[in-house]
């Protein structure tokens, strides 16, 4: 969403999740914010009903260097405390860790996908992507995620960003095997 000027999804989100019907937002902050955007993007996490950050996006927002599950959880906690409901950090090879602040059980770790990765170019957008196309369809979060995680395994195995994504039909048996 960061190709998209700040200032436009910024009134988006607070107009979205605002208004009467309490529109479930989705942020993605890639790529990477800078340090005068992140001073612009904090205000509005309140208005954020997901954020689905990797982890260099995570640790910007939160102060908090995102290395690995644990240093996941705690931004998850911190981004929590600013204001985001659902938080899906995404780590690369180590997975993702989904995190919900009306959830007693805390954030939660899932593995990647393995695949033999070729180009690890647009993964994360393939991920989110195939993630909020999911939760468009009612699934849940963690569900949405999963299918998410198939998706973007695929898509590394092939060199190119949307042309490295998978078709419907190969997420689909892909998603046959793995869930």
């Amino acid at each position: 969403q960061n190709e998209v000027p700040l200032a436009t999804t910024l009134l988006s989100l607070k107009t979205a999740h605002s208004s009467p019907f309490h529109f479930y937002t989705v942020f993605n902050t890639a790529p990477a914010p800078n340090a005068a955007q992140v001073k612009e993007i904090i205000p509005y996490l309140s208005y954020v009903s997901l954020f689905c950050p990797n982890e260099t996006e995570a640790s910007l927002i939160t102060g908090i260097q995102v290395t690995d599950k644990a240093t996941a959880f705690a931004a998850c906690e911190r981004l929590h405390t600013m204001g985001v409901e659902d938080v899906v950090i995404t780590l690369g090879k180590q997975g993702y860790v989904i995190a919900s602040a009306k959830s007693e059980e805390g954030p939660r770790h899932f593995n990647a996908t393995k695949a033999a990765a070729v180009d690890t170019t647009g993964a994360g957008d393939c991920f989110v992507g195939t993630m909020a196309f999911y939760l468009s369809q009612g699934a849940s979060l963690e569900e949405s995620c999963a299918a998410a995680n198939v998706a973007a395994g695929l898509s590394v195995t092939k060199k190119g960003t949307q042309s490295s994504y998978p078709s419907w039909k190969e997420l689909q048996e892909a998603l046959s095997t793995k869930l």
